[in-house]
């Protein structure tokens, strides 16, 4: 390292996150401080909106440097900083794939280990942290296909707070489906099912997106969009499993058969579907959205179950609350 650093010694270890130095964007500049870490103390190596420059970079990749970390407190600022660059990195030609997918995982690990830290028991993350991440790696190999990489790279390009539903999601199904004990297959296919299931809406405009926020707590009763069709279609030509293509297309169908696009009900409603298809509806109550906040979990849980009575399969609800709550489920 260069002499020049400022030496910041931590109250603890716990005062900071750790990203990828890939998770750092070339001539981008962020709202937070970048430390690295040597021998249990924390170098300044960059400042507030100062870029990592390629010499420092490189330095980086020199020195075997697989971690540098960002102040827990400056995280809102990180969390600015990818929304604003990474859809563009991911869909850069002059980064080769490897890399960008490598990319894609550090960001979709960062935003499952902020979801679990925000909405979900400490004691579950404990148990079940680990297995999720390595169903993320597992679920994103399959997007290393270039095709399928572009898609959800337009969809992160087009829309962060799309895909970082899409990961909530992709947590919350996970979570549930494992209390099944399934087999490893059935939740990868619902894994990736899980991360391409609004992939139809890149054909939305800005103003759908905007009636989407504006929507978001009312129930899809009455309601129909083309875009889990218009997904199916965007993916039939990739190496899709049926599982995986049935979550993206029948992943607002209800059990009572008010949902859309197809009105199918019951046993029609793949198991794996109606799991996500309920987690999908919780997660877009209790999402922020622009101009729209979203609820707390209780008044979700109970809105489902109230205003959207006979949408989800009971016995999935109750095992669902209980995940949320970490209860012993047997």
């Amino acid at each position: 390292m260069s002499g020049d650093e400022d030496l910041f010694v931590p109250s603890g270890e716990s005062d900071f996150f750790p990203v990828s130095p890939l998770m750092i964007f070339p001539e981008t500049q962020g709202n937070f401080e970048i430390y690295v870490e040597i021998d249990g103390l924390y170098l300044l190596y960059t400042r507030q909106k100062e870029q990592l420059s390629e010499e420092k970079k490189r330095k980086l990749h020199e020195d075997g440097v697989k971690s540098v970390y960002i102040l827990k407190e400056q995280r809102q600022g990180y969390d600015d900083y990818v929304r604003a660059n990474l859809g563009d990195l991911l869909q850069s030609p002059d980064v080769p794939l490897k890399e960008r997918a490598v990319v894609l995982y550090n960001a979709s690990t960062l935003a499952v280990e902020k979801f679990f830290d925000a909405s979900l028991p400490t004691s579950l993350k404990k148990r079940r942290l680990r297995e999720i991440i390595a169903l993320v790696r597992d679920s994103l190999a399959f997007l290393c296909d270039e095709q399928a990489f572009k898609k959800i790279a337009s969809l992160i390009s087009r829309n962060y707070h799309l895909y970082a539903h899409s990961v909530n999601v992709f947590v919350l199904t996970a979570a549930t489906l494992q209390t099944y004990k399934p087999d490893r297959k059935l939740l990868l296919n619902a894994g990736v099912g899980a991360l391409l299931h609004d992939i139809g809406k890149l054909s939305w405009t800005k103003k759908q997106f905007e009636r989407e926020n504006a929507r978001q707590s009312e129930t899809d009763k009455n309601y129909s969009d083309p875009h889990p069709a218009v997904g199916a279609a965007y993916c039939a030509a990739l190496p899709l499993s049926r599982s995986s293509l049935a979550c993206i297309l029948l992943h607002h169908e209800h059990e009572d058969g008010a949902g859309y696009p197809a009105k199918v009900s019951g046993e029609e409603i793949p198991f794996p579907v109606k799991v996500l298809s309920l987690v999908n509806a919780y997660d877009r109550l209790t999402s922020n959205a622009p101009g729209c906040e979203g609820m707390k979990p209780f008044d979700a849980l109970r809105f489902i179950k109230t205003d959207m009575r006979g949408a989800f399969d009971p016995e999935i609800y109750k095992r669902f609350v209980m995940v949320l709550a970490d209860a012993e489920i047997t």
